[in-house]
């Protein structure tokens, strides 16, 4: 993805020929920002689950699977914040 300057392309007689929609609004442009961290943070999660998953079936890792676990609430807990502000964010951008 690049930034253009419509100023000027707009004025072209091939302007959007080849991409239909190839204009994003800085809103949309930020929604699709978090969309891509959002799917980042969904692969973290799902490797993070995985390993607890392996932790936890060992015995002699009991140990190492509770401090595991505690960390990945913590993670849980910081994607949850980060995502009540982006709803705040554009809560309060569209409606101020």
């Amino acid at each position: 993805m690049h930034l253009t300057n419509i100023a000027v392309q707009k004025n072209q007689d091939d302007y959007g020929k080849y991409e239909d929609g190839n204009i994003m609004s800085l809103e949309e442009y930020q929604k699709e920002l978090w969309k891509q961290d959002e799917e980042k943070e969904a692969a973290k999660k799902r490797a993070q689950k995985a390993k607890l998953e392996r932790l936890k079936n060992n015995p002699l890792l009991q140990g190492l699977y509770q401090k595991e676990l505690d960390k990945s609430r913590e993670e849980l807990e910081k994607i949850k914040n980060k995502t009540q502000e982006r709803e705040s964010f554009v809560r309060d951008s569209l409606y101020p």
